[in-house]
């Protein structure tokens, strides 16, 4: 049995996690009713809906899980760094740099510059010209922490990123 102290030290997570956990079903409930797609297209794995080999989309799929890899380490960090006073800008770097990788995860996971977003109205050029005057913003707000990083290895991903993108375009 867990202790009532220990209980309630992690009642804080435990409700996030439950709270998260509804917005998420209710949100494929209402896609389910708002949309008529069965709820089976909306939680089991694609190659499995589209009997494809499991295979397909692979480096895609390493791609994903190496954005969010990012998020945990940079939100990791985020909260270890806010323990240390003299360390509160760094905080601020990573727990933005978190968010930031988050939202490109989601877009690719999900594919909501390609697909969803101009579905909406919103287009493709539209969405990379925000993303950029986001990151530009980012750029302006964190370039003296950046310095004092091994900005090397930080440069090296955007210039990947960057190509990644330029190859999106064309």
């Amino acid at each position: 049995m867990i202790p009532p102290t220990r209980f309630r030290s992690i009642l804080p997570l435990i409700c996030i996690i439950l709270v998260a956990s509804a917005f998420l079903i209710s949100l494929v409930l209402l896609i389910h009713l708002k949309y008529e797609i069965p709820i089976g297209k909306l939680t089991r794995d694609p190659t499995a809906i589209g009997k494809i080999p499991p295979y397909y989309g692979f480096f895609s799929q390493i791609g994903v899980f190496c954005w969010f890899a990012t998020v945990a380490v940079c939100i990791f960090s985020a909260v270890m760094l806010s323990l240390q006073i003299d360390k509160l800008n760094f905080k601020d770097f990573f727990f933005i740099s978190g968010f930031l990788t988050l939202i490109l995860g989601l877009d690719d996971a999900f594919l909501l510059h390609e697909k969803v977003l101009p579905a909406l109205g919103f287009s493709e050029k539209g969405m990379f010209a925000i993303y950029a005057g986001i990151f530009l913003f980012y750029f302006i707000r964190f370039f003296p922490t950046i310095l004092k990083t091994e900005y090397i290895i930080f440069t090296m991903a955007f210039i990947f990123f960057g190509i990644s993108i330029a190859l999106d375009i064309f």
